[in-house]
């Protein structure tokens, strides 16, 4: 059953996941946002979910939406899991633990809490999804992910890692080649079975696209005589399509990034999907077997 979270929206759970679900808006019938508009929206709806936050928790802040981008949509993300991994790490982080197969992987909710400025992200999980029929709108505003572990790494080659990259992240850069196996191989060391490889892409706003088909619950809210009214009926439809919610909001809640600061990184994420949120929330284990997929490289 879902509960409202003061403050922050309606917490929808199914069998240990979870998904926040924050303000909730549909067009008039023939009024379509345009990019622009949308991103306007956003913006607008992260400094009221800013300020609600605040009255909960004086620490919490997101960051507002500042450059626009237009709106992702799935045929954005490639799945790259025949493209091989790259992560940088410091000396230390690979004698001390990658060296001797001892990984960490963190949640959404890992980043979004961490006291380290250089990996901390508070719109972790975020997403503004505008979901489209041929005559209307609806967009929600809200966060999911916390049940997936993330193995964060990079785009870039040897070649094209910066100085500044090398100051945030470390001189030693870890490739794997054969990723699809490597990843089997944390699933099998973590439980889960289930994988996601995508590059990041950066956009103030995450806003993202989806089809009103993909998403049951907003085809029958764009036919609802309810006019505004959170309602039983409205609630039992979220809890109803749990399933495509988490399908239409996976994608920009993980793989989008705020542009500013961010997108130096040029991130490539593997995604580790639980059936349940990850408490706490990171995943620790030791499998030195996945050293046989790594090679090192260390940068002059």
């Amino acid at each position: 059953m879902g509960s409202f979270v003061p403050y922050n929206g309606y917490r929808l759970e199914k069998e240990g996941r979870s998904l926040l679900v924050g303000p909730l808006s549909i067009t008039k019938i023939g009024a379509l946002l345009t990019d622009e508009q949308l991103f306007a929206y956003a913006r607008r709806i992260a400094r009221f979910v800013d300020g609600m936050g605040k009255l909960a928790d004086p620490q919490f802040a997101i960051r507002t939406p500042t450059a626009f981008a237009p709106p992702a949509d799935h045929s954005n993300f490639t799945d790259r899991r025949s493209t091989p991994f790259r992560k940088l790490v410091s000396r230390v982080t690979w004698d001390r633990y990658l060296s001797k197969g001892r990984f960490q992987l963190g949640s959404a909710e890992f980043y979004r809490s961490t006291e380290d400025n250089l990996i901390a992200d508070k719109n972790e999980g975020l997403h503004c999804v505008c979901v489209n029929s041929a005559d209307r709108q609806a967009i929600l505003f809200g966060r999911s992910g916390d049940n997936c572990a993330l193995f964060c790494g990079t785009q870039l080659g040897a070649s094209e890692i910066s100085p500044e990259h090398r100051k945030r992240f470390g001189d030693v850069l870890v490739e794997i080649q054969n990723v699809e196996a490597f990843a089997i191989g944390v699933c099998e060391a973590i439980g889960t079975r289930k994988f996601r490889v995508h590059d990041v892409i950066y956009s103030d706003a995450k806003t993202f696209r989806v089809a009103a088909h993909d998403v049951n619950l907003v085809v029958r809210l764009l036919r609802t005589r309810e006019k505004g009214r959170l309602t039983e009926s409205v609630l039992e439809s979220l809890e109803e399509d749990f399933e495509s919610l988490y399908e239409a909001t996976i994608l920009p809640s993980l793989f989008m990034k705020p542009a500013e600061y961010y997108s130096l990184e040029m991130e490539r994420r593997i995604a580790f999907e639980f059936d349940a949120d990850l408490m706490p929330p990171f995943v620790r284990f030791t499998a030195p077997e996945l050293l046989n997929f790594c090679s090192i490289t260390e940068l002059d």
